[in-house]
């Protein structure tokens, strides 16, 4: 089931909604790398639905051909990938 959101605030930078998040307006769908920090000082608490789970959000690495990536772009998306699958969520 989807169920529209409406509100007095809405934004589509990640960093606006984060410190609205943080300013206390509400509520916010993120990854958990970005608000990690603010998690495990407390200023932010996670939200477990029991009967929904938010979409997935990805992460994109937009080039324009395989043949014409330098390989240091290549060597660098590779390692972030690695780091991203790798890093625990606790």
């Amino acid at each position: 089931m989807r169920q529209k959101i409406t509100g007095r605030f809405s934004a589509s930078s990640i960093e606006a909604l984060y410190q609205a998040c943080l300013g206390g307006l509400g509520i916010v769908n993120l990854s958990r790398w970005y608000v990690d920090p603010a998690l495990n000082e407390g200023r932010l608490e996670q939200i477990l639905l029991e009967d929904a789970e938010p979409e997935p959000l990805g992460i994109w690495a937009v080039y324009p051909t395989s043949r014409m990536v330098p390989p240091k772009v290549r060597v660098f998306v590779e390692a972030l990938e690695g780091y991203i699958n790798n890093r625990p969520l606790t």
